[in-house]
């Protein structure tokens, strides 16, 4: 606004968001008999967000996510690995001079220096979609068991797929090179090591990394209740029922994913501050404390 209209500031919609997804609930009692009960429930959630517009039409950074217009929400772009020797950035210029092809080779999929034994990245304007916080789907399955009314054994099972985590605890031990992989011997020019600078090259200054983005889907076994009923066998005027319960949570986990916990994971920058606003509020494992596997 012109200064002397006086006003300090406009406020408006940074961005216009369309949210579809399905919710759907299933139960069953499976069986009943006399002496057994077995009831089943099964729960399955999914959602897609959309950025319809953003208020200035400009793309912009929040925390380690990109939000574009017509794209989803919780997207990571980054930088990537080259995995061409004859790659070409937007402006059809090679990244790797023809000339000094024969100095590099492809390792693990991407174009390693035979000499500096370095990955070779994108440039930071060359980024793309290396995926997005958010599950395709979500599902949960409950089991609850009752044998000769007295014995209850109720579990539950935890999935979602389809979610990728940005492992920038990873990336921080990369930098101060104690992370595990530093110890992974490459081949490079036909000789093997565990070179630092393979690794090292990959840090990239905690810039976004599509190396860093990992399979966040995970199957969890949440919760295993057992409970047994006295109250037949009681034979007391002043006591109705006594139970004994034994119950577990977080007992079993089935993941790719490299960190701690693929659940653990909140909205951070590069540098591990929290993030607030347009982006996601999931997705980024900065040294979060995982789910405990507790018993009762």
């Amino acid at each position: 606004m012109p200064p002397s209209s006086g006003v300090a500031q406009k406020r408006d919609n940074l961005i216009d968001l369309e949210v579809k997804g399905i919710d759907l609930s299933l139960d069953v009692d499976v069986l009943k008999t006399e002496n057994v009960e077995w009831n089943f429930g099964v729960r399955f959630g999914t959602f897609k967000t959309k950025v319809l517009k953003v208020a200035n039409g400009r793309d912009f950074v929040a925390g380690l996510f990109v939000v574009k217009e017509g794209e989803s929400l919780g997207n990571f772009y980054a930088v990537t690995p080259l995995t061409s020797i004859s790659q070409s950035r937007p402006d059809k210029t090679a990244y790797i001079d023809p000339n000094d092809a024969a100095n590099y080779e492809i390792v693990n999929g991407m174009v390693v220096n035979k000499t500096t034994k370095r990955a070779m990245l994108t440039d930071p304007n060359d980024q793309s979609v290396v995926g997005n916080a958010y599950p395709k789907f979500n599902m949960s399955f409950i089991n609850t068991f009752t044998f000769f009314k007295n014995l209850n054994v109720g579990f539950q099972w935890d999935l979602y797929r389809g979610n990728s985590i940005y492992n920038l605890t990873r990336q921080w031990l990369y930098r101060d090179r104690i992370h595990k992989d530093f110890d992974k011997e490459i081949t490079v020019d036909g000789e093997t090591g565990a070179y630092v600078g393979y690794y090292a090259s990959l840090y990239n200054s905690v810039q976004r990394t599509g190396w860093f983005v990992e399979d966040g889907s995970f199957l969890r076994l949440r919760d295993v209740t057992l409970t047994y009923q006295f109250g037949n066998i009681l034979k007391s005027k002043w006591m109705k029922n006594v139970a004994f319960t034994v119950s577990g949570r977080n007992l079993v986990t089935f993941t790719k994913y490299s960190g701690l916990d693929p659940e653990a994971t909140s909205a951070q920058d590069s540098q591990g501050n929290r993030t607030f606003g347009a982006g996601s509020n999931i997705g980024a494992d900065y040294f979060a404390i995982p789910n405990l596997r507790s018993l009762q």
